[in-house]
């Protein structure tokens, strides 16, 4: 049982969080082994990351890092447009909407994505520069 108690506590963070700020001088000990706090590993809980900064900031240009590079494989495979057009909607749109949905990101972050996945799908369907985005949608 002790066994089993100390591998589980090498996976589990502590969180002391006095008045918004994380407390670097609160340590839990269990078994004699130390469990690092949330600024040396952050926490994963139900789908959303947990570190010592407590912003949203960083989330959201990873969102939109991931946005582009995926972006630019599916452009790079070897698929014909309508086929990186359904890449686009059942992949990686399912893929960005988690973070969209559990993070508080900037709407100029939102817009920035939608620009790029909109050049993207423009380029895809060889659609004229000038056709306004209600006509696309």
């Amino acid at each position: 049982m002790i066994c089993y108690l100390v591998i589980l506590l090498s996976s589990i963070c502590t969180f002391p969080n006095w008045r918004g700020k994380v407390d670097e001088a609160t340590t839990f000990t269990v078994a004699e082994q130390q469990i690092p706090t949330v600024s040396q590993e952050p926490i994963k809980s139900l789908g959303r990351w947990y570190d010592s900064s407590m912003k949203d900031t960083r989330r959201g240009a990873e969102t939109l890092e991931l946005a582009s590079e995926s972006l630019l494989a599916i452009n790079k495979c070897g698929l014909q447009g309508k086929f990186k057009i359904w890449c686009l909607q059942f992949m990686l749109i399912p893929k960005l909407r988690w973070p969209l949905l559990v993070y508080d990101i900037c709407s100029s972050t939102v817009e920035a994505i939608e620009a790029k996945i909109n050049k993207y799908t423009r380029k895809w369907l060889g659609v004229p520069p000038g056709l306004s985005g209600v006509a696309m949608y």
